[in-house]
């Protein structure tokens, strides 16, 4: 018997089985596909080197809040993390083109330049809410005194704290990157991105999320854990109302303790016995809204077009609404050749559209075009490579439903208390990774995990759950 099997090798499952195993604990992790890494993936063509992830990693810089989670984890020394110079660039429909800065001064200053107003009185709040949400995660637990804040949009904020109305728009574009619009998402989510990103900054690892990683299997192996690729979970099995182990290809495998770190609704529509689900669970997954999809064209291009590396192309442009395109080799020189580049261009579709051939060839056109149109550079004489993924893409890679990018996202009514966490209502079963757990991407991801791990270790006799000095 094992005490942990872990279902699914995306961030929140390795982060769940590192963490476990670092209180001493034997974990397995269980994955489908033949990579670990789920949506934090790489993959060449030729030269090129892509990027699965859509942005970088908030708040990981030396002394930073998410820097604790790498550390707790051991793999920070193991990372080199590049900063890019800037949040965004942004192209308005006016034809305004914008550089979005990064750092609190610089951002308060840019906005009280281009748009009159202040915003220090947000900036503080945004300061505020990052410090308490983490001194809270650090104890297993959520923040006093938020609540509130998961019951107002994003766009109730701002309309609360800034003047103008093109200060809101530019602010409120980030609240895309957790995959809906900032009139939808909490406004405690939309604070967490401000601080994170617009404050602190993203950072990049060398070599893509795929370094990150490696880096967690390599630490959960050198602590005695294993990842076994290829390796799909047939079934939780259940008994006398307990959790008792799962199956892998028909062969039963008895564990203490089952963290499904996969799409809910694949928990329980496929892995559970349909006997052991409790209505109001299942009543309440059905009741959650699951993010949209993307189309993503992926480009490799022989001369390097000169963009930034980061931009927000914003309004609707016929069928496309808003565009980010993405140029990965700005800040990581390792995802092409010197004097080429790679491009991703990224605008959101509706989860389980299914695309003819035909249909995806009119839309990787359709992108080439809007971008070469809205940023003025000429794209199609230079490319090497392109390929569109779409819903049924993300479906078949990462297993989710329709193909949605970014799980529950959170929106109001269903985030901080009223997201679905770490517990479950069967004993010795436990949820990890960004459908439970809805936040800024990647490090959304790792937290996940890190509760999940709490919630485990306490219940094996360790009251200190992640707090205790690692036992190996």
């Amino acid at each position: 018997m094992i005490d942990v099997a872990v279902i699914g090798a995306g961030l929140g499952g390795l982060a769940t089985a590192l963490y476990c195993a670092r209180g001493g604990l034997d974990v397995q992790v269980f994955e489908r596909g033949g990579v670990a890494g789920g949506f934090a993936c790489t993959w060449t063509r030729g030269p090129y080197t892509f990027e699965g992830s859509l942005h970088a990693l908030d708040a990981v810089g030396v002394g930073q809040p998410n820097r604790q989670i790498l550390d707790e984890l051991g793999v920070s020394d193991a990372l080199e993390l590049l900063t890019p110079a800037e949040v965004r660039n942004e192209v308005w429909p006016d034809g305004r083109q914008l550089v979005v800065p990064r750092g609190r001064d610089a951002l308060i200053a840019f906005v009280a330049e281009e748009f009159g107003c202040r915003i220090d009185g947000l900036l503080d709040r945004a300061q505020h809410v990052h410090e308490a949400s983490h001194a809270s995660l650090r104890h297993g637990g959520r923040a006093p005194g938020l609540h509130g804040l998961t019951r107002l949009t994003g766009g109730d904020l701002l309309r609360e704290h800034v003047t103008s109305a093109g200060a809101r728009t530019l602010l409120g574009g980030i609240a895309s990157w957790q995959g809906a619009p900032v009139d939808r998402i909490a406004a405690l989510n939309l604070l967490l991105l401000l601080h994170g990103y617009h404050v602190l900054g993203g950072r990049v690892p060398r070599g893509g999320s795929a370094s990150l990683v490696r880096a967690l299997v390599s630490e959960l192996e050198r602590l005695g854990g294993r990842v076994h690729l290829g390796r799909p979970v047939t079934g939780v099995t259940v008994s006398r109302r307990r959790v008792t182990g799962i199956e892998v290809g028909g062969e039963p495998i008895r564990c203490r303790h089952v963290v499904a770190a996969i799409a809910p609704q694949v928990l329980v529509q496929d892995l559970l016995p349909a006997r052991a689900v409790p209505s109001a669970f299942a009543a309440r997954l059905r009741g959650l809204t699951a993010s949209g999809s993307l189309l993503r064209l992926t480009a490799g291009v022989s001369e390097d077009p000169g963009l930034p590396y980061e931009t927000l192309i914003r309004g609707p442009r016929g069928p496309l609404s808003g565009l980010a395109v993405t140029a990965r080799h700005v800040v990581d020189p390792s995802a092409a050749p010197p004097g080429t580049g790679v491009l991703s261009v990224s605008t959101p579709w509706p989860a389980g559209d299914s695309l003819t051939r035909e249909r995806k060839a009119q839309l990787t056109d359709l992108l080439i075009d809007t971008t070469e149109r809205a940023l003025g550079v000429s794209l199609r004489p230079r490319l090497t490579h392109t390929e569109l993924a779409h819903p049924g893409t993300f479906a078949r890679f990462a297993g989710v439903p329709g193909g949605s990018v970014f799980g529950h996202p959170p929106l109001v009514g269903q985030t901080g208390g009223r997201a679905l966490g770490a517990s479950t209502p069967i004993p010795h079963l436990w949820m990890a990774g960004a459908w439970v757990f809805p936040g800024p991407g990647q490090t959304a991801s790792l937290i996940s995990g890190r509760l999940a791990a709490h919630r485990i270790l306490q219940a094996c006799g360790q009251p200190a759950g992640v707090n205790a000095p690692a036992s190996r």
